[in-house]
């Protein structure tokens, strides 16, 4: 069975989606379904073997779609649905996106994540760090209003716009890593929360904005920061041991 990587966050889609199909299988008192969802609560994949040897169609149907929501490529990434709602659909790009730049900095160590390719100031520490900010800057100071805490907070981006680049090498890469996977699980919270208080309608709360975007924009906006930074990404990792993939 396939497992989910340690370094993911809990996918708050997948977690959904297994206490969704949990409660009706109980509800339906199957031994079967019910041993079958907690196994996926602990993070394992769903096998042909077991859908078949399901007795109800009904529970059957719901440990497909908890398969189809919770399916994990090679490189670690779980896909996104072919088919849902519209929150499920955005959560599920997103988890996409953060997991292939996760793929393409994984495994290496201080001087993988410092290495530079031709002209470029970019690296992937710097990546890394750079996305750890723009997660808490959309999700946590402007969606919701919340100051910038540590890191973030003593920065003066206006005399260093570029602070978390030029900075990314001081850092080791526990402590890199460990800044972006806190980032984007505080992020999933708030992600949580608006969808609760006001939909993908609600808008930004934070005073700094001109015009406020709604949670929609600006999950559309961070598949498209993450798209983008992939593909410097795939570069780069690929000029330190030749490794590539989509």
């Amino acid at each position: 069975m396939a497992k989910f990587p340690e370094e993911l966050p809990l996918l708050p889609r997948a977690s959904q989606a297994v206490g969704e199909a949990r409660s009706r299988a109980e509800a339906e008192r199957s031994n079967g379904a019910a041993a079958l969802l907690s196994a996926l609560a602990d993070g394992e994949g769903v096998a042909a073997a077991a859908l078949a040897s399901l007795p109800r169609d009904q529970e059957r149907r719901a440990a497909r779609y908890v398969a189809h929501m919770t399916h994990v490529d090679e490189q670690g990434r779980p896909e996104p649905p072919l088919s849902a709602d519209e929150v499920t659909m955005l959560k599920g790009f997103l988890d996409w996106q953060r997991s292939t730049l996760l793929w393409k900095c994984r495994g290496l160590d201080a001087t993988g994540l410092n290495t530079k390719i031709a002209g470029s100031s970019l690296t992937l520490g710097g990546l890394l760090k750079h996305m750890a900010l723009v997660e808490d800057s959309w999700f946590s100071w402007n969606l919701h209003g919340e100051a910038p805490a540590e890191p973030w907070s003593g920065v003066d981006f206006n005399s260093d716009p570029d602070w978390e680049f030029s900075t990314a090498a001081d850092d080791t890469p526990d402590e890199l890593f460990a800044m972006w996977k806190q980032a984007t699980e505080g992020s999933n919270e708030r992600i949580t929360r608006a969808i609760a208080d006001g939909g993908l309608d609600m808008l930004a709360k934070s005073r700094g904005l001109e015009d406020a975007p709604s949670l929609r924009w600006i999950m559309i906006h961070m598949i498209e920061e993450y798209a983008r930074h992939n593909g410097h990404a795939d570069l780069l990792r690929e000029s330190i041991d030749g490794e590539v993939g989509e």
